[in-house]
């Protein structure tokens, strides 16, 4: 019986070579060029921008409405309180935020309001408060998220008010946001 050695002293020349080096260690490119790199200076010049972005790429954006220091007087038929128009470039998400702060009069109050697409409230995703005119009950702070699909283009979205009883109620400094996102994560 012959054995061939040839063969495994080779491999182990090969290996012991490649073990004696040393470690490996890289060097800094000197003459790089990139096409479509960003850098410093190009942030700095404002030269990336939606317009310049690949088809791609779609930026997250926002929109906001707001009656700042304004109360409106809500009654038993719903209202739209203030609304938002999102432009967004392409199929996505809205993350939506509706907010203000109730200001109740008059005793046994309730109040409610949703974030909807139309101008109806919305039962299902509403929020409601009640109060009195104590002053431990008078005001409460409103505040109702949601996330729904959008289409490229505008939506329109609405903060949507009512009281649910004949009391007299106020909502105060009402303001609804609206936040772009491309895709869920």
């Amino acid at each position: 019986m012959t054995i061939r050695l040839s063969g495994l002293v080779s491999l182990a020349a090969a290996l012991l070579v490649v073990a004696s080096q040393g470690p490996a260690f890289s060097q800094t490119a000197r003459n790089l060029v990139c096409r479509g790199c960003v850098g410093k200076a190009d942030i700095g010049k404002r030269a990336v921008n939606p317009a310049r972005l690949a088809n791609s790429a779609k930026p997250a954006g926002l929109d906001e409405g707001a009656l700042d220091g304004g109360s409106v007087a809500l009654s038993t038929t719903e209202k739209v309180v203030v609304s938002v128009t999102l432009k967004a470039p392409a199929r996505g998400f809205a993350h939506i935020t509706g907010q203000g702060m109730f200001a109740f009069k008059g005793t046994a109050n309730e109040a409610a309001c949703s974030v909807s697409s139309d101008a109806a409230y919305d039962f299902a995703t509403g929020v409601s408060h009640s109060g009195d005119n104590a002053p431990e009950n008078a005001y409460a702070a409103l505040s109702r998220t949601r996330v729904v699909q959008v289409g490229k283009g505008a939506n329109t979205f609405h903060l949507v008010c009512l009281m649910e009883n004949a009391q007299s109620v106020n909502l105060l400094n009402p303001s609804i946001l609206a936040v772009y996102v491309p895709q869920r994560y």
